[in-house]
């Protein structure tokens, strides 16, 4: 109950934290386009504004520093230009004199030592060489220079000037060098951010005036405009207007807050989150009852919480009855309808369990060799009867040896199977007697038995064989039985374990010496462009005597005798050496055994030669079996793990959902499935092979794998295969 709530409380403040993160994106978006058509309208009237106040002051400087120009006074210039500075429109001004018109005053006020100004003057002359001095009116003169002039030097020009009948020859000194001043006092200047430069980057054109008297040119002022009052406009501007939509925004951000916390979550939320958890359990098989009156919220909510309830009661019953018919369906599949014993596929996958597991015991084979006989002296009727009579005395029997290690199928007609976990020859033998005995004994009073009633014959467990040998032993066994009526032969343990020593020491040799080959087959074909996609490879083992070894009974001694590692890390080796070498484009698959996945050494070891080797990793596919897998789901699980960090593949090979359900594997990063040919043989005439094949390639494509089948025959089969979009198969 406290997961849930804590849960149900992390989902609230995700909702909650994602509604205001929506607000405030929304908030951001509008401010945005609100505040650019504000600032660009608010920009090009500054702009505007400022070029024209600009251009304006200019002029008016201009016309004020004119006067003072003519009047050649440098004093006041200076003085004049830095008044105009201090206003901090203007980083600099300078003046350039173009040429020299003066006045009367002009002349008195550059003369050392002289200053009547109501003197009357005459004769103004300068030396020819420098250029000569024109009258232009009554009190304006103008300086036209020569060839010679050098604007960098001062000129002296000679005058009279008279008073009161006195005259006196005086000097004026006159110099063309051009005044520039700069802003000062910039220290205390503000520095702007970073982003101001981003949203305002204009630069203003500089100004310049020209100064005339009637046709002459006698000044250029160049005013350099400063950035910094507009710059200082617009950032103010700027975040008065941040401020503005912050105190704007807060209030509306508190309520929403508000609103979600309390209102949305207590009306919408909540009931969706319980509606949710409710839904989760449902779709996990887990029904409850629910009650629509512990849900608060609009009334649209509560009808469809309604209708959940109603669809939820349904379920739970169709689930149910679904459930029942499946386990029939499942019974019926896996047992003989008349005896109830398990039949000949579940006794194979408790065969290939103890080959995993390496378990000890006896398989055992029972006929009934002359049923036909028994129809003919009791009639056809009571046969099934029999059947059912002849089974339940056996299971008996099994039950007074153990309740849990000995297990009865029937294969087909009157032949059954016993597997005996755990048995020896002696337990074996009083097992198969006492069958026989008490069989014949209790029939024998309820039917005319024939003569050759019952036939046993049995073996050892043979952890080094196949399914094939172990029966085939069996067999042997039973043949040798049926030579006497109602008798039974067992093959000894002795002569299983002659076999192993011999076995286990040619397996060594082999291994020691890594004296075998290997081959490449069960090649996969896409069904795209038909191109090779991937083979398996085969180790070719033999023994002393050239006979070629099962490698299913070669990896189980290996197994046992600790050397399927090195075996394992061999094949690697071989086949690393092969696409070093050839030219091979399409990915081999290599199986290995769960004691190699799950050896730490091997796993280091592994890592060293792939990461040796990094540009064949892509090729290499490691392949386990489905079954395998199965009962040791933590150490393929982690081993595929590895595998993923190394950037190799790997393939689960002879997959069913009996072994390995889909759902097990969804947090398995696989790269490929190899389907079961169980699955896939005469796949296109059955209806529950091509929906539980439908079923795979809908998983595969959701969770990013390709899937291969295998010894597809049926040219049918095949088509449909190709149509569903399975990857590659082998035929």
């Amino acid at each position: 109950m406290i997961n849930l709530k804590k849960k149900v409380l992390n989902k609230d403040s995700y909702i909650i934290a994602k509604n205001i993160t929506i607000v405030i994106i929304s908030f951001a978006i509008l401010f945005s386009l609100t505040f650019f058509v504000i600032f660009i309208d608010y920009k090009d009237k500054l702009i505007k504004q400022t070029k024209i106040k600009y251009d304006l002051q200019t002029k008016s400087h201009s016309l004020v520093i004119k006067p003072y120009v003519l009047d050649h006074n440098i004093k006041l210039l200076n003085e004049q230009i830095d008044e105009i500075i201090l206003t901090n429109n203007f980083k600099s001004i300078s003046l350039k004199f173009d040429e020299l018109i003066f006045t009367k005053e002009a002349l008195i006020n550059n003369t050392p030592n002289f200053s009547d100004i109501s003197s009357s003057i005459s004769d103004v002359v300068i030396d020819i060489k420098y250029g000569k001095i024109e009258k232009l009116s009554d009190n304006y003169y103008y300086f036209k220079p020569s060839i010679a002039f050098n604007k960098e030097d001062y000129i002296s020009i000679r005058y009279q000037a008279y008073k009161d009948n006195e005259v006196k020859n005086l000097f004026a000194s006159f110099e063309f060098n051009s005044l520039q001043k700069n802003e000062s006092n910039i220290e205390n200047r503000i520095k702007f951010p970073f982003w101001l430069g981003l949203i305002f980057d204009e630069k203003f054109e500089n100004i310049q005036k020209q100064l005339y008297y009637k046709d002459k040119k006698i000044a250029t002022i160049d005013y350099i405009i400063d950035m910094y009052n507009i710059k200082y406009e617009i950032y103010s501007f700027t975040k008065s207007l941040f401020f503005y939509a912050f105190f704007m925004f807060f209030p509306v951000l508190i309520f929403f807050r508000f609103y979600n916390y309390y209102i949305f979550k207590k009306y919408v939320t909540k009931p969706i989150h319980k509606l949710n958890i409710l839904l989760d359990d449902i779709l996990e098989n887990k029904f409850h009852k629910i009650r629509t009156k512990e849900f608060d919220g609009t009334q649209e909510l509560k009808e469809m919480i309604e209708k959940v309830a109603e669809l939820s009661s349904k379920l739970a019953s169709n689930v149910n009855e679904l459930n029942i018919s499946k386990e029939t369906i499942q019974r019926k599949k896996s047992t003989d309808t008349l005896t109830g014993l398990e039949n000949q596929k579940i006794f194979e996958q408790d065969i290939k369990s103890m080959f995993v597991s390496s378990i000890s015991g006896y398989v055992i084979i029972l006929r009934l060799p002359s049923l036909k006989e028994f129809s003919q002296l009791n009639g056809s009727n009571t046969t099934d009867t029999f059947i059912e009579n002849f089974v339940n005395i056996v299971k008996n029997v099994i039950y007074r040896f153990s309740k849990i290690d000995i297990t009865m199928y029937r294969f087909y007609g009157s032949e059954f199977a016993i597997i005996a976990k755990r048995f020896d020859s002696i337990k074996a033998n009083q097992l198969c007697e006492a069958i026989i005995h008490t069989t014949i004994k209790e029939l024998s009073q309820k039917y005319k038995l024939p003569e050759n009633f019952l036939t046993i014959g049995g073996t050892p467990f043979d952890l080094y064989g196949t399914l094939n040998s172990i029966l085939r032993s069996a067999n042997e066994a039973y043949d040798i039985s049926k030579e006497k009526t109602n008798s039974y032969h067992l093959i000894t343990e002795e002569q299983i374990e002659h076999n192993y020593a011999t076995l286990e020491k040619v397996v060594s040799t082999i291994i020691h010496d890594a004296n075998f080959d290997v081959d490449y087959a069960s090649n996969s074909y896409s069904f795209d462009d038909k191109k090779l996609v991937m083979q398996e490879v085969s180790p070719l083992v033999y023994d002393n005597n050239q006979q070629k070894l099962p490698i299913g009974s070669f990896v189980s001694i290996a197994e046992k005798i600790n050397e399927i590692i090195t075996f394992d890390k061999l094949v690697i080796q071989k086949v690393i050496e092969y696409l070093k070498y050839s030219k091979a484009s399409h990915e081999i698959a290599i199986n290995l055994a769960v004691d190699t996945i799950s050896n730490k050494d091997f796993n280091k070891w592994l890592e060293d030669i792939l990461n040796a080797n990094a540009n064949l990793k892509k090729k290499i596919v490691f392949s386990i079996t489905s079954y395998t897998a199965s009962l040791h789901k933590h150490k393929f699980k982690k081993f595929v793990k590895h595998i993923n960090q190394l950037e190799a593949k790997v393939l689960l090979k002879r997959y069913n959902t009996n072994d390995y359900p889909l759902e097990e594997l969804e947090d398995i990063k696989l790269d490929y499935l190899r389907i079961d040919k169980e699955y896939t043989n005469n796949l296109a005439n059955d209806k529950i092979k091509r929906h539980k094949v439908k079923n795979i390639l809908i998983f595969a494509q959701l969770n990013n794998m390709e899937i291969l089948t295998e010894n597809v025959k049926s040219d049918n089969d095949y088509a449909f295969l190709e149509r569903l979009g399975v990857y590659a198969t082998s035929r």
